[in-house]
């Protein structure tokens, strides 16, 4: 990776510049059967967020589950934003 390349990530790089500070929150779905993003990427990245609180960040892995949304997938979301919006959480 040349020098600007690593520059334009460092800037891209949600890893970066995410910080779960006042009401922000975020789910992560994510099948472990995923074969075009790969679930290791989803687990690195809770690994270095490990110090947030698991009521602003969570991951639910789902077996058998490629890269596609699921109705049980839905049906998280749904129950996620509902707590979420209703407590204040965004």
């Amino acid at each position: 990776m040349n020098p600007n390349e690593r520059i334009s990530l460092e800037e891209h790089d949600p890893i970066s510049h995410l910080s779960f500070e006042g009401k922000k929150a975020l789910l992560l779905l994510h099948g472990k059967e995923d074969t075009i993003i790969p679930i290791d990427s989803q687990r690195y990245f809770m690994n270095l967020k490990s110090n947030t609180p698991s009521e602003s960040l969570q991951i639910v892995e789902y077996s058998g589950v490629n890269h596609h949304v699921t109705i049980g997938m839905l049906q998280k979301s749904k129950e996620w934003l509902d707590k979420h919006l209703s407590s204040g959480i965004r």
